[in-house]
């Protein structure tokens, strides 16, 4: 019998070490894991050469520093790239007001047009590619009217855009030149669709945004 208590006595220690040590071996194998995921994603960040290295918490251009090397991508897409030149005094006010509008043009837009000319405001127009002739006119006109035009994506189609890095830009270096060759001008904001909520979509839009886009 009393053979039979230590027996028992030492599973249920046993079982209580065991419970006790678990979790402490959980917290180890999360800490290992998180460690390789940090080096990963530290190893793709730097591919991304084009990021801001060094800068600063206000908006003032001068102290961020770019590094210098040439992209893959700047050579497959000279055409799109843009340079933070800083915001302008009167738009670090606490009280402005960015008004934007997305996945134009449309049927919408030359009413939108006529309500903010009418009281004199200019707003930011986020567009995707489009091929009829009417929302090429409608394109024309919000740049007349003096209003910022910026990249939303060309096809908006999340499950290819997001598919890969390469995807991404290829996509968006058709708007790129959708809004530049019927408007005249370069855009350099971009919103991305749908925005970043995975980390694939992370990945793709971090990357993409790092080589070809300050606006972002």
């Amino acid at each position: 019998m009393k053979k039979s208590v230590r027996f028992w006595r030492k599973i249920l220690i046993a079982c209580i070490l065991a419970l006790i040590a678990l979790p402490y071996g959980g917290v180890v194998l999360l800490s290992l894991q998180n460690a390789k995921l940090r080096d990963e994603i530290e190893a793709k960040g730097r591919s991304c050469v084009d990021a801001v290295t060094s800068g600063t918490t206000s908006y003032d251009a001068a102290a961020i520093v770019r590094q210098k090397p040439l992209l893959s991508y700047q050579l497959l897409y000279p055409e799109m790239k843009a340079s933070f030149s800083g915001f302008n005094d009167d738009l670090v006010n606490p009280k402005t007001v960015f008004l934007t509008f997305d996945d134009g043009p449309s049927t919408s837009t030359l009413p939108i047009l006529d309500i903010l000319k009418k009281h004199g405001i200019r707003a930011t127009f986020f567009v995707n590619g489009k091929s009829s002739v009417f929302a090429s006119s409608w394109l024309k006109q919000i740049a007349k009217d003096g209003n910022t035009v910026g990249m939303h994506s060309y096809t908006h189609q999340y499950p290819l855009i997001y598919a890969s890095v390469e995807n991404c830009i290829e996509d968006l270096n058709k708007n790129f030149l959708y809004i530049k060759n019927t408007t005249g001008i370069s855009p350099t904001l971009v919103r991305f669709p749908g925005g970043a909520s995975t980390p694939t979509i992370l990945k793709s839009t971090l990357c993409c945004a790092r080589r070809c886009c300050a606006g972002v």
